[in-house]
């Protein structure tokens, strides 16, 4: 990282990290001599994004952490694939409840 603000984007890398570890069990790091032999490992990288504000300034610094799966291969490293999205006809019936009940805001938390 050669950047003049390398300390700003190092902190929101670690910041990423530890709350894809920490927080939401993204993952867990493994020692490559536990890896089944034969496994693939799916690599990760950083995307990098200057948060501004309506002005155009500088407000924050973000990193994201996001697997490269374009590198896998159907039926080598994987069989089938899921994603956990929801249909529209199931919106569309929270909000008929939300509004049945006069629901204007509620709070979700995470597990």
């Amino acid at each position: 990282m050669s950047s003049d603000k390398r300390e700003v984007w190092a902190k929101a890398a670690t910041d990423e990290f530890n709350s894809m570890r920490d927080d939401f069990k993204v993952f867990t790091i493994e020692d490559r001599s536990t890896v089944p032999a034969g496994a693939t490992i799916v690599t990760s990288k950083f995307v990098w994004k200057t948060k501004r504000n309506a002005l155009g300034e500088v407000t924050g610094h973000k990193a994201r952490l996001v697997a490269q799966g374009n590198r896998q291969r159907d039926g080598i490293d994987f069989n089938e694939t899921f994603a956990p999205v929801a249909r529209f006809s199931s919106i569309r019936s929270l909000l008929a409840l939300a509004a049945a009940y006069e629901t204007f805001t509620t709070t979700v938390r995470r597990g």
